[in-house]
Order: structure tokens, then C-alpha cells, then sequence
């Protein structure tokens, strides 16, 4: 299970609420996986998951871009990796099924690469954000 800390907030209210949302669809991946849901179920789950990040992602990417953050490319490409991730995990999915191989998977990629990419990317955007000039202000800060 991933647990919301408020050390992961970036103090931007919709990136916020939207990291909050991930991590509840996240739950709901592996709460799948430990009451041994179905594939069709877990599939489900992860469709829905894959348009929560497709969404995220691109508010990420147009505050990068709006705000000229010299990481943007960076970012973005990790954004890449964990969409190409999330389809391996689907592939995986479709050969072994619910397996406990697909669930630890799951957990890793998923739980660990959410976690670290708010502490390592999202958190460092928002304090550039932040420090932009008031002239640059955003309806999503």
C-alpha cells in the first residue's frame, strides 16, 4: 500500500490533489492483486490508471514548458518511462495473469517510482514555479 506523506506535497493544489489520486488508483492496482481479483478486473483498474497518469502528465508538462524549467526534457522522459513500464506491466498481466510475479511488479514499479519521481522531479518544478516571478503566476499554484 502506498500512504499519502506530507512530505510529498509540492504545495501546487492541483498537482496535490492529482499525486493524491494516483495514489489511490495505485491501492486500488495492488488491493486487486491481494484479494486476487481477475485479469479482466486488474486490466480495468490499470486503463484507468493509465488516463489518471496520461492527464497528470500532461498538466506536469505544460507547467514545464510554461515556466521554462531547464529540466523539462528530463522530466518528461521519466514521465515516458513510466508509461512504458505500465504497458510492460500490462503484457505481463496478459502472459501469467494475476501471477504473484505481476503483483510484486506491480508494487516496485509502480509504488517506487511514484514516490521517487514526486521527491526527486515533481517537488524541485513546484519550488521553481514558486520562486517564478509574479508576473509568471498560474491558476495551478
Amino acid at each position: 500500500m502506498l500512504y499519502w506523506r506530507r512530505d510529498l506535497e509540492t504545495g501546487l493544489q492541483d498537482i496535490d490533489a492529482q499525486h493524491k489520486g494516483l495514489f489511490q488508483r495505485v491501492n486500488r492496482v495492488l488491493d486487486a492483486c491481494k484479494l486476487g481479483l481477475g485479469t479482466s478486473e486488474i486490466k480495468r483498474v490499470l486503463d484507468y490508471l493509465r488516463q489518471d497518469l496520461s492527464q497528470h502528465f500532461a498538466k506536469e508538462e505544460e507547467l514545464l514548458a510554461e515556466y521554462n524549467d531547464p529540466n523539462h526534457l528530463l522530466h518528461k522522459q521519466q514521465h515516458d518511462s513510466l508509461m512504458y513500464a505500465l504497458a510492460q506491466l500490462e503484457k505481463q498481466l496478459q502472459v501469467d495473469g494475476v501471477s504473484f510475479r505481476f503483483c510484486i511488479a506491480a508494487n516496485q514499479v509502480l509504488g517506487s517510482w511514484l514516490n521517487q519521481h514526486i521527491q526527486q522531479f515533481d517537488q524541485v518544478m513546484a519550488d521553481r514555479i514558486k520562486a517564478a516571478p509574479k508576473t509568471q503566476a498560474h491558476a495551478g499554484r
